[in-house]
């Protein structure tokens, strides 16, 4: 993982959960170079121990603090912003 993707990380203040979907996201689309991937809040919850519902609240909050985005919808594929964007 980049450098600078894991000091940000080090950085924002975020809750355990999310802090674990933000590296289950930053696993699944920059280790594997893939930019963006579908990912659907129960393959997070499989791969953190979270509930699936809490697993999609903390992805709406890291939404939220564009610490992630999302292409195409509700439904659409998540990628890892910039951390120059982080709220």
């Amino acid at each position: 993982m980049d450098n600078s993707v894991m000091d940000a990380l080090m950085k924002i203040d975020l809750p355990a959960r999310e802090l674990k979907v933000a590296l289950y996201i930053a696993k699944e689309t920059i280790n594997f170079q893939a930019g963006t991937a579908r990912i659907a809040a129960v393959d997070v919850s499989k791969a953190t121990n979270i509930h699936p519902d809490v697993a999609s609240k903390a992805i709406s909050h890291l939404l939220k603090r564009r610490v992630i985005f999302r292409e195409g919808g509700a439904r659409g594929e998540i990628g890892l912003c910039d951390p120059k964007e982080w709220v």
